[in-house]
């Protein structure tokens, strides 16, 4: 078999384009959320809406409207209506979660685990993981929804195994 012809010399090739960096753009975080649609009234001709709903899932009517009273009273009587359901005794571990629904601000769910760690701590209850932030929203909704959990062994290791999704790694 000949051998092969050497490959026809190739051109020269210009220096590759540099390429600038964009600046690092954040949104504000004071900007109001976009009316869905373009026929909403303006914020102040609504009327003040003073009761809030507390429901089993997310994005669901409550069964029950109560009046909107501060973050301290909501938190300290959603907690004391999630403990009679858990078997804990004093001295167990247990896994919070704050889940924001979509429109409140982050430091919200923080004031209100706060509040939930004190209400726990106060039962002898301790936190062994925490999560404070939104995991499952409903559009923009404004709300929290509380989640409790009893941890075991085989559930505690089950929460710190790593898992890989779309969005966040945990």
């Amino acid at each position: 078999m000949p051998p092969r012809p050497p490959p026809p010399p190739q051109p020269p090739q210009s220096p590759p384009p540099t390429l600038r960096r964009r600046p690092r753009r954040r949104p504000a975080p004071a900007t109001p959320r976009a009316p869905a649609s373009t026929d909403v009234e303006p914020a102040d001709d609504l009327p003040v809406r003073a009761e809030q709903q507390h429901a089993v899932k997310v994005h669901r009517v409550g069964p029950r409207r109560v009046r909107f009273d501060e973050i301290e009273p909501t938190a300290v009587g959603r907690t004391e209506a999630i403990l009679p359901d858990l078997p804990c005794e004093s001295g167990d571990r247990l896994a919070v979660m704050v889940n924001g629904l979509g429109g409140t601000p982050i430091s919200e769910l923080y004031l209100l685990y706060g509040i939930v760690h004190q209400k726990l701590a106060d039962k002898g209850l301790t936190i062994g993981r925490n999560y404070s932030g939104e995991y499952c929203i409903s559009l923009d909704m404004a709300g929290a929804s509380l989640t409790l959990v009893k941890l075991d062994d085989g559930v505690e290791s089950f929460l710190a195994a790593p898992a890989e999704i779309a969005v966040r790694i945990f």
